[in-house]
């Protein structure tokens, strides 16, 4: 993503006024990493000025200039800080969730330490679980509505029906050291093999996640 320039904050705190390019921050006379946002913050409060300052930002890390004395030649003395977003780790786990394939098992064992995560998740979770006792699946599509998946199966205890969701909403915090937590709206899709005993298996697609990263640089930039 490009670099952007915030250097009049509008209602939501950010305003993109220009674009610029990495290779332009280069030529600068001192420069540090700060990876705590508390420091960060507390150390723009103590030398930052507003006057002379620029916050520039993507989804992935901070750059704030503290002396913009001359950008476009890089001569001047320019005190550059960054700050790169941590993610919690209950974020890496679902991150890194995403995309990939679940079998039917595999799947539960994820929810097992994941469904607290998500709305509903204890009914998704019993409803999975279910299925991990399962003999047989019978997966017939046209059963099936715009809001969930339909999917017969028998086991130990006899036939059953469950009712898995298309769309599930996962909220937890996205930005190490902050409590705030986003809402990740994720599509669960369901596979079945074509095989003589099929199991289904599962994955998470995420499509609205640069909206959300973008969210929770804005949130940092405006603290």
């Amino acid at each position: 993503m490009e670099l952007k320039v915030n250097t009049a904050p509008d209602a939501d705190g950010i305003t993109k006024v220009m674009e610029i390019r990495p290779s332009d921050l280069i030529q600068k006379k001192r420069s540090r990493t700060i990876n705590d946002l508390g420091s960060l913050i507390a150390f723009l409060k103590k030398w930052g000025d507003p006057a002379i300052a620029t916050i520039y930002w993507t989804d992935e890390h901070v750059i704030a200039v503290l002396n913009e004395e001359d950008l476009d030649s890089g001569d001047g003395k320019q005190d550059r800080v960054t700050f790169s977003f941590e993610r919690p780790y209950v974020a890496r786990k679902w991150l890194d969730a995403i995309g990939n394939t679940f079998g039917h098992k595999k799947f539960r064992d994820f929810l097992e330490g994941r469904w607290q995560d998500i709305a509903e998740g204890s009914t998704l979770f019993a409803r999975i679980s279910n299925l991990s006792l399962a003999q047989t699946f019978n997966y017939d599509g046209k059963i099936n509505d715009d809001h969930n998946y339909q999917l017969a199966f028998k086991s130990e205890t006899g036939p059953d029906v469950a009712t898995l969701p298309k769309v599930l909403t996962v909220t937890i915090p996205m930005l190490e050291g902050s409590e705030k937590t986003y809402n990740l709206v994720l599509k669960l899709k369901m596979t079945m093999p074509e095989t003589d005993k099929p199991t289904p298996s599962f994955s998470f697609v995420w499509e609205d996640q640069e909206a959300v990263f973008e969210q929770v640089a804005r949130d940092a930039i405006a603290e």
